[in-house]
């Protein structure tokens, strides 16, 4: 620039005459002015510098190697890639600009302006022959990918497969292979600036599950999907969450790049789409799928406790497309906000969104599941006792126990808004094909009121009615007990109005009996687990303090063996007050 030169070329004649570093430097200065007006009077006010950042010279993919073998993997196995096909490396230019203002007498300031250089490539990588099971982990170099952060699709290498759409994309007339017998990835648009602008050593954790005919998972009919807290974690649609602000109007400013929350797998799709490939891959004579739901009671005082679902984050800083939650009536804003431990980790996942229950039955039935939906009561408190278990939910009196269910945001607040559950024209009744009211709630249940009457267990009629009518015939209804619950307290057979309900289909019993008599359980064995139903504890005798197993006392008859379920099931049932109940043998059927 002018004012570059002429100053100079101006401390360069004070030089020449012999004038000291003093003269020297007004030299500079009066050409650095002079120089500075003929640049403002050539560019303006403002000096424009542009800057080049560092930028490779070669494009070309060069990591690829002809004759290598193919591995054959049995079992799990880490082994290294080999790349395929590729395009060019791709460079992105990202333009900076800055500005900085002129002090006095030094003229307008300057702008400076510089490009940036990054680097993607994309590529098809062999792993192995195949087909195998799934790729559980990836590296690159001696770094584990976040599988969030790529683009990948992953091929297992069955003799079916088709050719990668995105390879076909720059190919025409069918010439893409499609790399039949062998398991490859494609990678799109991955970053190497992490890896000095390079393409590093991808390796990969495989698994190839070998079938046997005596298979245990052959012989499984019937799964429960969890975890049922999650507010995407059953959606088949992808969802991405962005962070920012609302500004003065409410409308929400992203900063930054959305994540996408529930893709967290090689194959570009939801993760419950994996996770039921998976299911059919590996357990192939399933026929039912329980559906877990979690709402959240806020205390274990029934007198109290309000039941709500829940949430993980809020909406002031955070976005969720296409579809944000929605459960009930209930927004961000007013649902349950699942608590925060100490180490700031959560008590629970939020409630699955309303769209992706329906989303994940239609999905099921599609696949020719039968399904089951299970709404589950979680309790979540950190103090005095952190997430205890519902079956705690005590009651001290008949308001209690009727308040629990009856209030606003009460117990048949949360089973009914499933039972009517439509979503864009979808009726959740039209897509199950089970109903499950509730499960473990033995504080409730037990309590007996001071004339003998249990009142929890005439809401559960009362609630099995309301959705029986509901949801129609065409859908079971059933009540989980847990296995210390099922069969009596205090010789009293307290969910006996409950089992002989018209409107109750089934019998269902969460069964955890133990089964041996050393707990923890000094060797399993099959033989002592396979006689352990039919003997010991609940056949044989019980604990006065079962908590603590002590005071053992032998039952002298069957009568009250709750692990004795074929007594209990072919036998009718006398109440303390010598009152016969309405069960009767083999009324309806059971399930575990």
């Amino acid at each position: 620039m002018a004012t570059i030169v002429l100053a100079a070329a101006a401390k360069s004649g004070a030089s020449a005459l012999g004038a000291g570093s003093f003269l020297s430097g007004i030299a500079g200065g009066i050409g650095g002015f002079i120089g500075g007006f003929v640049d403002r009077s050539i560019f303006g006010n403002h000096a424009r510098i542009h800057q080049e950042g560092s930028r490779l010279t070669d494009l070309m993919v060069q990591a690829s190697t002809y004759g290598k073998a193919i591995p054959l993997v049995y079992g799990n196995a880490r082994i290294a890639g080999n790349i395929i096909w590729s395009l060019p490396i791709q460079e992105h230019v990202t333009t900076t600009t800055q500005s900085s203002g002129g002090g006095k007498g030094s003229g307008g300031g300057s702008q400076t302006s510089t490009n940036n250089y990054s680097y993607t490539a994309s590529l098809a990588i062999s792993i192995c022959e195949g087909p195998i099971t799934e790729v559980i982990r990836i590296w690159a170099d001696s770094k584990q990918l976040n599988l969030i952060k790529g683009n990948y699709t992953l091929y297992l290498g069955d003799e079916t497969q088709l050719p990668d759409t995105f390879i076909s994309s720059f190919y025409s007339g069918g010439q893409t292979p499609a790399y039949r017998g062998m398991a490859y990835i494609v990678i799109k648009d991955f970053p190497l600036e992490e890896f000095g602008n390079r393409i590093p050593n991808f390796t990969f954790e495989v698994r190839r599950t070998i079938k046997k005919s005596y298979d245990l998972e052959d012989k499984i009919t019937d799964i429960t999907l969890i975890p049922g807290a999650g507010e995407l974690v059953y959606d088949t649609v992808i969802q991405e969450k962005a962070l920012g602000k609302r500004d003065a109007s409410g409308n929400f400013v992203q900063s930054g790049k959305a994540i996408k929350l529930n893709l967290n797998n090689l194959n570009n799709k939801a993760d419950v789409l994996v996770a039921l490939d998976n299911l059919k891959a590996t357990l192939p004579n399933v026929e039912w799928v329980s559906v877990v739901v979690n709402w959240f009671a806020d205390s274990l005082d029934p007198a109290i406790c309000v039941i709500k679902p829940a949430v993980e984050f809020g909406s002031q800083n955070t976005k969720v497309t296409p579809d944000d939650w929605a459960v009930a009536a209930f927004t961000r804003e007013t649902a349950h906000h699942v608590l925060v431990f100490p180490d700031g980790s959560t008590t629970y996942g939020g409630t699955p969104t309303d769209k992706s229950i329906i989303r994940l039955c239609q999905e099921l039935k599609t696949r020719g599941y039968k399904v089951l939906l299970y709404p589950m009561l979680q309790v979540d408190t950190i103090t005095p006792q952190a997430k205890p278990w519902r079956g705690k939910i005590t009651p001290t009196d008949v308001a209690a126990a009727n308040g629990f269910f009856t209030r606003t945001n009460g117990y048949n607040a949360f089973i009914t808004h499933y039972a009517n559950l439509t979503v864009d024209g979808v009726l959740l009744k039209n897509i199950i094909d089970a109903f499950i009211i509730g499960s473990e709630l033995v504080g409730l249940t037990q309590y007996m009121n001071p004339t003998g009457v249990f009142p929890v267990v005439t809401q559960l009629k009362s609630l099995a009615a309301t959705v029986k009518n509901t949801v129609g015939s065409n859908v079971k209804i059933m009540y989980g007990a847990n296995w210390s619950e099922y069969h009596s307290v205090n010789g009293w057979y307290n969910l006996d109005p409950l089992w002989s309900d018209p409107n109750i289909d089934t019998v269902a019993i969460d069964c955890y009996f133990p089964l041996t008599p050393d707990l923890p359980q000094s060797l399993i064995d099959y033989e002592k687990v396979y006689d352990g139903w039919s003997k010991d504890e609940g056949w044989d005798y019980y604990y006065l303090d079962a908590a603590q197993r002590t005071g053992k006392t032998n039952y002298g008859s069957p009568t009250y063996a709750w692990k004795n379920i074929r007594h209990w099931w072919n036998s009718t049932h006398t109440n303390p007050n010598a009152t016969a109940t309405a069960w009767f043998q083999k009324e309806t059927c059971l399930v575990f």
